[in-house]
């Protein structure tokens, strides 16, 4: 085979994929609306309204209600998501958003931190931080090619966190002590649980 042949051959072996990812995106969010439930007194899960319709949802988020305010959990994947998520945390109470978690630098997790108050503090581990102030543009292209345009990716602003941890990190919400654990590698260096 000649050497352009199997430049080209390579080319199109890589593309298609992306091409077919872009048309089948894995969920598509816009088409994606957010619901909260009450999973224990003041801790909610935040879950695309079709949930119990189908084997796998697209995305989640969850928050956390204390006396002094509010712990949410991942921003979600654009601005009408996020938008819909602080929705849900105001169907429920009106203290304010004191701290948001990123588990992980997947733009589900913290595309749409741009959204929250300025006076909201980002909690997320350092490796994160840094994937985000280094790679966000390289990322949000990744998430196009896997979603396609027209799905909000393209006006995501970065923002990343305020406060970093390494193994943990405790949060007073008052009356409501909330942990949060880096326990090791799961999908990227920086995964968090709560």
């Amino acid at each position: 085979m000649k050497p352009h042949s199997l430049c080209l051959l390579l080319l199109c072996i890589l593309f298609v994929p992306i091409v077919a990812t872009a048309q089948n995106s894995p969920w598509d969010p816009a088409k994606i609306h957010m619901v909260s439930r009450e999973l224990a007194l003041g801790v909610f899960g935040v879950f695309a309204d079709d949930v119990d319709r189908k084997d796998r949802t697209g995305t989640n988020a969850g928050f956390v209600v204390g006396r002094n305010g509010v712990l949410v959990i991942e921003s979600l994947v654009n601005g009408t998501l996020a938008s819909e998520l602080l929705g849900e945390i105001r169907k429920h109470t009106t203290l304010p958003i004191r701290y948001l978690v990123n588990t992980s630098y997947h733009g589900d997790h913290c595309y749409g931190n741009f959204l929250f108050p300025a006076e909201t503090t980002i909690i997320s581990h350092r490796k994160t931080k840094e994937f985000i102030d280094s790679k966000f543009e390289q990322d949000r292209k990744f998430m196009l090619g896997l979603m396609g345009e027209g799905r909000g990716i393209e006006e995501v602003v970065p923002r990343s966190a305020d406060v970093t941890l390494s193994e943990s990190l405790s949060v007073d919400l008052g009356g409501r002590r909330i942990e949060i654990l880096h326990i090791g590698f799961a999908q990227t260096p920086g995964d968090l649980i709560i």
